[in-house]
């Protein structure tokens, strides 16, 4: 129990710093040597990378948006490595239509005794909308 609040807090703490729009705080929740794709499929690797790919998101269509998360799962692989599942919604002026909805897989890793992530895979379902106009 002990170690799900301390996970919780380093997701509180990402999202805090995105409504804040601190990318500094969103990206110091990434191990040094973490990783990001982003939705648009953008790599980063490494805390500065991440505060690269951040800065560049936020210049495009992030600016001023707030967020809210939900984990739906946690999956230990082993002491210290957890799969975690997420829901994130975002809203904004920037997005489109107001509103995204994505869903987040996170690999968060317990290093010099605390939570970091080390890999997120954010992406947004597809749904009956996308599809239609993708045809």
């Amino acid at each position: 129990m002990i170690e799900q609040q301390e996970m919780q807090r380093l997701f509180d703490h990402f999202v805090q710093g995105w409504n804040d729009q601190d990318i500094a705080t969103m990206s110091a929740c990434f191990s040094p040597s973490g990783d990001l794709i982003s939705t648009e499929g953008r790599r980063a690797s490494g805390r500065q990378a991440i505060v690269d790919l951040l800065s560049s998101e936020w210049a495009k269509t992030l600016r001023g948006t707030q967020a809210s998360m939900t984990v739906l799962s946690r999956r230990p692989l082993r002491p210290g490595l957890v799969l975690v599942d997420a829901n994130m919604e975002i809203e904004g002026s920037l997005i489109p239509n107001g509103k995204l909805r994505m869903h987040l897989v996170i690999l968060a890793v317990k290093s010099r005794g605390e939570w970091w992530f080390e890999a997120a895979r954010p992406y947004v379902p597809y749904t009956k909308t996308v599809l239609t106009s993708l045809n």
